[in-house]
């Protein structure tokens, strides 16, 4: 039984990514919609997305496909000279976190 329950809780945590990663798409999809402005509050839900995506810890290689919420960060650096670069440095240590979780990030 330990297998069986082992099974489960990794379906509910795979279950619990992929509908992170469904509301960060869906986010992202609607802030780019063309009736929609740039307002605040559509990219604040695709950075809140985007955070609870990346605190996730990825549990299969596979998953490491977190990237794409970094590249999304990545168009806007050159825009924010000596502002906060919070989101970008979580983004990262988020990423190390899981490739060094999954033995891909090699020896310090």
């Amino acid at each position: 039984m330990p297998d069986e329950k082992n099974k489960l809780a990794q379906l509910a945590n795979r279950e619990g990514f992929d509908r992170l990663y469904f509301r960060w798409l869906e986010a992202r999809a609607i802030s780019s919609k063309p009736d929609v402005d740039d307002s605040d509050e559509a990219m604040d839900a695709v950075d809140e997305a985007g955070r609870q995506l990346l605190a996730t810890p990825v549990f299969f290689d596979w998953m490491i496909w977190k990237w794409e919420v970094l590249d999304d960060y990545l168009p806007v650096v050159d825009d924010l000279a000596g502002e906060d670069v919070s989101a970008y440095l979580m983004a990262l240590g988020c990423i190390k976190a899981d490739l060094m979780r999954l033995g891909i990030a090699g020896e310090e």
